[in-house]
């Protein structure tokens, strides 16, 4: 054990971290399944509250400082929250499922929205009551052209409607040897539906006369939404004896694209592997990304590592602190090294990461120290309600939220009483029982 004050107080922060590389090194090799990770963060948290509770904000209230502590810990969680969002915009969310999560979503989100804005502009898909867009959307598909693509063959067997987003196509028809053109399609307009209603060869071919985008819906897709919608076949109908007459629509296309949005089912809204993986990709893109991983895991530590170094301050470390500190740390760098060994980055580059955090945690930890060291009561109750605040705020922001995810519902909410309950029963051993 060193001597030295800041040498124990660095001592005792880096011990409260060691947990990082082991549960990082378990992770990465072990890949324990989503229920032990989700057991071990949920027990973790409810010790962590624990020591927040008894070692924190108890000390505080028995001082008295009751505005130092509620400034405290609002001012704590407020900049914990503020510099976690900053970082995750950078591309620290990978470091957690719960958050990857939660940023798929948004981006699932942001991408169904922009399609029902794209398909709002056309008057055949908004023909569709919005509460019927839900069977559209799995079987629409998004296709690139350049220009000159032949699109569709005259003479071929319809296999799909397609509608424009982007771009210009030309309809083309040949006849006795000359090639005549029937129209120029834009953005909004749609092409092939004549051919899958009457199930006769197409009698016009068409052409991209630039880079085009389309939506494209497969005959047996399309079919089964006009048996579904009379609107849908009504409109196809319409649209066909007349084609270039606009149909009366009940529904302005924002009105349409927002209540469509607005009754999708929360299945609809998850985001699929694809979606994962391009948030992945565009966090990388940045190029900042794995310098915010390692910055906002320095962050969820960072608190509860000053804390604790001032805890030394004149008495003997808070060992129900030191504890819950160590055991939610395992879980954290256990399911971080699963997110980013999927990601691709290395065991060792991993377990790296995890290492050079418990030499900042034991940093922060004699940085506590210094900071506290003969400073008024009042003072350590401000300090400590801080860094209670962060630690409240990482708890509710990443631990239970990931729990829950992985594990979920009654086993999580159990495990995290029973963490609660663990760390009451360690109180006695700060001197406070």
């Amino acid at each position: 054990m060193p001597e030295s004050p800041l040498a124990i107080a660095f001592f005792y922060g880096a011990l409260a971290a060691a947990s990082l590389p082991l549960g990082a090194l378990f992770g990465a090799w072990v890949r324990p399944s989503p229920r032990v990770t989700s057991s071990v963060m949920a027990f973790g948290a409810g010790a962590l509250l624990a020591a927040v509770s008894f070692e924190l904000v108890l000390p505080a209230l028995e001082r008295e400082h009751f505005t130092f502590l509620g400034a405290g810990l609002i001012l704590g969680c407020v900049v914990f929250v503020a510099l976690n969002h900053v970082l995750n915009e950078y591309g620290a969310f990978l470091r957690k499922a719960a958050t990857l999560g939660k940023y798929a979503r948004r981006f699932r989100q942001r991408k169904v929205k922009a399609t029902l804005e794209e398909l709002a502009k056309v008057d055949i898909v908004r023909s569709l009551p919005p509460e019927e867009i839900q069977a559209l959307l799995p079987v629409i598909s998004h296709y690139r052209y350049p220009a000159g693509e032949i699109l569709l063959r005259q003479g071929e067997m319809g296999d799909a409607l397609y509608i424009i987003e982007s771009g210009q196509v030309s309809v083309l028809r040949e006849e006795e040897g000359r090639t005549t053109t029937l129209a120029h399609l834009t953005a909004g307009e749609t092409f092939g539906e004549g051919t899958l209603l009457t199930s006769n060869p197409r009698n016009a071919s068409v052409v991209a006369t630039e880079p085009v985008t389309l939506w494209k819906i497969h005959k047996d897709d399309f079919d089964r939404l006009v048996a579904d919608s009379p609107a849908l076949e009504q409109a196809v109908n319409e649209m066909m004896a007349e084609r270039n007459r606009r149909t009366e629509l009940l529904l302005q296309a924002d009105e349409w694209r927002d209540r469509a949005f607005h009754s999708l089912t929360p299945e609809a809204r998850q985001p699929t592997s694809m979606d994962i993986q391009q948030v992945v990709r565009d966090a990388r893109h940045r190029g900042a990304a794995g310098f915010a991983i390692l910055l906002g895991s320095a962050l969820d530590g960072a608190g509860e590592s000053v804390v604790l170094g001032a805890t030394t301050v004149g008495t003997a470390v808070s060992l129900p602190l030191l504890g819950a500190i160590f055991l939610s740390n395992l879980p954290e760098s256990m399911s971080s090294a699963v997110t980013l060994r999927r990601q691709g980055l290395t065991r060792t580059v991993i377990v790296l990461i995890w290492m050079f955090l418990v030499l900042l945690a034991g940093m922060f930890a004699a940085g506590g120290y210094a900071l506290l060291l003969g400073a008024p009561p009042a003072r350590f109750s401000f300090i400590e309600a801080m860094a209670a605040g962060a630690m409240l705020a990482m708890i509710a922001q990443t631990m239970l939220p990931e729990a829950f995810e992985e594990g979920g519902g009654n086993f999580v909410a159990l495990l995290t009483v029973a963490g609660f309950v663990a760390g009451i029963l360690l109180v006695p051993l700060s001197g406070l029982g």
